[in-house]
C-alpha cells in the first residue's frame, strides 16, 4: 500500500544545499514500513543560482536519509518515534494534556470543552506532546481504500519537526517526525 502525502518543506543538508520535499511515499507491508522514498529536488548551487536535481530518501535502524541518487554523505531528515499509538478521547486526556492541546487548536470560541466535541475528537499523545487528529485533515484513497493523513506541527515549541500521522479511517497506523528547517 503506498500513501502519498503531500508535504512540502525545505532543509539544508550537510553541503549547504537547499533541499525542497514535494510529496512523501510511504509503502507499508503487513503493517511494517519497508521504504519511505521522497519524491523531491537537491537545489545545488551552480554558477550563482540553485539548480535542482533528484534526490531520494532511504530507512535504516528508524532513522531516514536523503540524498542525492547514488551519492553521499547521507544526512539524516527524519526519524521514527511510535507505532500503533492508541487514540484518545478529549475526556481522557489529561488535565495538563487539555491545556496543551486547547493552546496549539482552540479557535477561540467558546470553551475548549465546546470546540472538542466533533465526532471523534480524538488525540494522541507522544513524549508528552499532543496532537489533534481531526486537525488539517488531508484525504487520501489508495484502491479502494480511503483514509486520512495529517501532518502537524508539534504543539511544543522546537519548530523544526512535523509531526506525520500515518491512519486507516481513524486508526493510527505509525508516526514519524520528519525533520524541516525553514
Amino acid at each position: 500500500m503506498k500513501l502519498n502525502i503531500t508535504a512540502p518543506g525545505v532543509f539544508f543538508n550537510r553541503g549547504g544545499d537547499r533541499v525542497t520535499v514535494d510529496q512523501i511515499v510511504l509503502t507499508n507491508s503487513a503493517g511494517a514500513v519497508v521504504t519511505f522514498p521522497v519524491k523531491g529536488r537537491v537545489w545545488k548551487m551552480y554558477r550563482g543560482a540553485y539548480r535542482p536535481r533528484e534526490f531520494k530518501i532511504w530507512t535504516a535502524a528508524g532513522k531516514f536519509y536523503a540524498g542525492e541518487q547514488s551519492r553521499s554523505p547521507w544526512d539524516i531528515v527524519g526519524e521514527v518515534i511510535a507505532d500503533d499509538v492508541r487514540p484518545v478521547y478529549w475526556q481522557d486526556l489529561t488535565d495538563d494534556q487539555k491545556a496543551t492541546a486547547a493552546a496549539k487548536y482552540h479557535n477561540g470560541e467558546g470553551t475548549p470543552e465546546d470546540y472538542f466535541t466533533y465526532t471523534p475528537d480524538q488525540f494522541i499523545v507522544i513524549n508528552g506532546d499532543v496532537y489533534d487528529l481531526d486537525a488539517d485533515a488531508a484525504v487520501y484513497e489508495v484502491e479502494g481504500l480511503k483514509g486520512h493523513v495529517r501532518i502537524l506541527e508539534s504543539t511544543k515549541a522546537d519548530g523544526a519537526a512535523l509531526a506525520v500521522q500515518c491512519v486507516e479511517g481513524w486508526d493510527v497506523v505509525s508516526v514519524y517526525r520528519v525533520k524541516v528547517t525553514p
